[in-house]
């Protein structure tokens, strides 16, 4: 006990560690508050007529089988066995906030970071400070090593666990709350998002459930980033390669269509730590012709993966310790020439103070890996309304045609007689075999695409007002578009681009030097402006790399087609709705760009009048992300004017010029207000 007292205290007492777990965990309750959606906890109305609906579907799948006895109709079986026996008539019961919890991924990857972070300090820490071959040496040293570090990473995995979920409960609690009593004891199945859930349980205890998954998951990761950094001779590259598989697998697993009854599909690692995808529907292994109900193979996989990693870094240890140890020759470095060494330039010395703080460091990645976090989980279609709507815009991409016309009218009345039949309406019954389906089918036809048909029409009848006027626009899907212009300003970024300026500016009064800097050579405006530009130049890389990641996930989910059509195609830019999509692109960037260097201007000129590197940073990001959540739900762009942080929304900030009144009050506030702020600053810094 001694000794695993002692290991823990290790990791305890790093600085380092200890910062790195309690920013993730900061992190992952803002984002469950930023990211959950009430929608989530709506009651399933018609979980009877659904699970009927399940079961027709299933019996039709299962007449066409061929070989009734393999995979899949054993899986069919199953599946009509499971849903007959259910009762579908209890009383709905109100679940606020759990649904929520349930269906948020985002926890997942932020407690991964924290194992990867972890488990690259704890297994390299004896490596690094040269404890290893004391180990060797003592009595049982190699089996008390494995043994202690193992339950030591259990441990600290265990605790990681709890401490996430109950920052995702509390993030999710502040935003909306929970039905602490009458929820615990609903049914999953009275969840939107778990209609086919097979399992009689409450929600509470398919959040413990939801719970206890994740705790296989993260300890075979735990182990296997363990493996990788006591393999690895740095630190850095250890951490980066489990991040990246980390990253690739978790969203590879997202992507990919886990109800196949495919061992591949559903043996990825952390496929058990989805709680809508285990709880949420009856799903099958296939493993040597054996049908494995995916929820235990869910629990037993990972937790075999973590024996076999543990079982590697014992076998390791074991090995590496058997080997005699040779000491490394010292060979004897060779002078360097003192008259040709160079002086570091400025640029360099100002990053030199930036890569030497181990947290500026950190916040910066930290910042960059939210921000990949948010970009692939948040895209996704917000309803089946906006499915079908993508549907209909990909069929008939191109331009509006005399057969265009003639489907789209086929369509609505296709659509039309369903509804009809759905109210009890008396139809013309020879219509179904013009449709070639019968009422039941025509009926289920319609509920799938009458909301996206109406957005779809909405669509056609503006882009028939506008082909009137003399503008062909064709029709094409706008989805990747809107959300690119609508992203608003990215926080994240702000919060890195913030903490940057801040923390060069305030260096030299932090450390109580700016009086002496002054007497230097390069001590008044060319320090000011390397410093200036440094930041500009830090700022430019992460607003870059930042939109990339953002940019990347629209595009590989929605898609942006089209570049050269006009604006118009995408609703509410009338104002420059000549201009082609790829023109405004541009147009957008560079105006978030400028945003980026009134950013710099603004909280460099702040550090330079308060001085101080944590109220400065308080203030300038207050300022500018305040602001930004306090109206994201304003309608119309007049109260958007008093925003500092506007020209980093792009797409809002070019909108506003509509009205020269509102323009100019923008411009005041996120251009002059900077430039107020910085140009005495620059009047008073004199050379020597």
């Amino acid at each position: 006990m001694k000794l695993l007292k002692f290991e823990l205290l290790k990791t305890v007492r790093n600085k380092f560690i200890v910062f790195v777990v309690l920013a993730l965990l900061i992190a992952n309750g803002v984002t469950a508050f930023y990211l959950c959606k009430p929608e989530d906890d709506a009651a399933t109305e018609n979980y009877a007529e659904a699970v009927e609906d399940l079961l027709a579907d299933t019996a039709k799948k299962y007449s066409t089988l061929e070989n009734k006895d393999g995979f899949l109709g054993r899986y069919y079986t199953q599946i009509k066995d499971m849903y007959s026996a259910l009762e579908t008539d209890k009383e709905q019961k109100q679940v606020s906030g759990w649904g929520q919890y349930l269906c948020c991924g985002f926890v997942n990857l932020f407690l991964l970071t924290a194992c990867a972070f972890c488990a690259a300090f704890t297994f390299r820490r004896e490596k690094e400070t040269g404890e290893m071959i004391t180990l060797y040496s003592s009595a049982n040293g190699r089996g008390n090593y494995v043994v202690i570090k193992l339950l030591s990473s259990l441990l600290i995995v265990l605790v990681f666990v709890l401490s996430f979920c109950a920052s995702s409960l509390l993030g999710v609690f502040a935003k909306n709350g929970f039905a602490a009593f009458s929820g615990g004891g609903a049914r999953i199945q009275d969840l939107k998002a778990f209609t086919y859930a097979p399992y009689e349980i409450s929600v509470f205890r398919a959040f413990l459930l939801s719970v206890v998954y994740k705790i296989p998951v993260c300890a075979a990761f735990y182990a296997f980033c363990g493996c990788v950094a006591y393999l690895f001779d740095s630190g850095i590259v250890s951490l980066s390669f489990s991040a990246v598989l980390m990253y690739g697998s978790y969203y590879a697993m997202g992507r990919i269509y886990t109800n196949g009854n495919s061992f591949i599909k559903n043996s990825n690692l952390f496929a058990a730590m989805r709680s809508a995808s285990l709880l949420g529907e009856l799903r099958g292994t296939d493993i040597f012709g054996l049908c494995i109900p995916t929820y235990v193979f869910n629990a037993v996989f990972p937790a075999l993966l973590a024996a076999v990693f543990a079982a590697v870094f014992a076998l390791l240890h074991i090995k590496r310790a058997g080997i005699k140890i040779k000491l490394p020759k010292i060979k004897p470095k060779k002078q360097k020439d003192e008259r040709s060494a160079k002086p570091l330039p400025l640029h360099g010395f100002e990053l030199k103070k930036l890569t030497k703080s181990r947290i500026t460091v950190v916040i910066i990645i930290l910042l960059f890996a939210v921000r990949c976090v948010v970009s692939f989980v948040s895209p996704h279609f917000s309803s089946m309304d906006e499915m079908v709507y993508k549907y209909y815009c990909d069929k008939w991409q191109g331009p509006m045609t005399e057969k265009f016309d003639a489907e789209f009218l086929h369509e609505q009345r296709k659509v039309g007689t369903g509804y009809a039949i759905s109210s009890g309406r008396d139809i013309d019954y020879s219509l179904l075999d013009e449709f070639g389906m019968d009422a039941s089918d025509l009926e289920a036809y319609y509920r799938m695409r009458y909301d996206g048909l109406l957005l779809f029409r909405e669509k056609i009848d503006r882009l028939r007002e506008l082909r009137d006027r003399g503008i062909d626009v064709p029709i094409l899907y706008d989805g990747g578009y809107k959300r690119f212009f609508n992203s608003g300003a990215d926080i994240f970024l702000i919060l890195a681009a913030v903490y940057i300026c801040t923390y060069l500016f305030s260096y030299d009064f932090a450390n109580r030097t700016h009086d002496i800097v002054k007497t230097t050579y390069n001590g008044g405006k060319k320090l000011f402006k390397t410093k200036l530009l440094t930041c500009i130049t830090l700022s430019a890389v992460l607003y870059a790399a930042f939109t990339a990641v953002s940019a990347v996930s629209i595009f590989s989910y929605f898609g942006m087609m089209e570049p050269t059509a006009p604006l118009y195609t995408v609703p509410g830019f009338e104002f420059t709705g000549i201009m082609p999509l790829w023109a405004y692109l541009v147009l957008m960037i560079l105006v978030r760009f400028a945003g980026v260097i009134m950013l710099c201007l603004f909280c460099c000129g702040l550090s330079l009048l308060l001085k101080n590197n944590l109220t400065s940073f308080t203030v300038s990001a207050c300022l500018y992300v305040f602001p930004t959540f306090l109206l994201s739900g304003a309608e119309g762009r007049a109260a958007h004017c008093v925003d500092l942080s506007y020209m980093l929304d792009g797409s809002g900030f070019i909108q506003t010029a509509q009205s020269p009144i509102l323009y100019a009050v923008s411009v005041f506030v996120c251009v002059m207000i900077p430039l107020i702020l910085i140009i005495p600053h620059t009047v008073k810094i004199k050379d020597k």
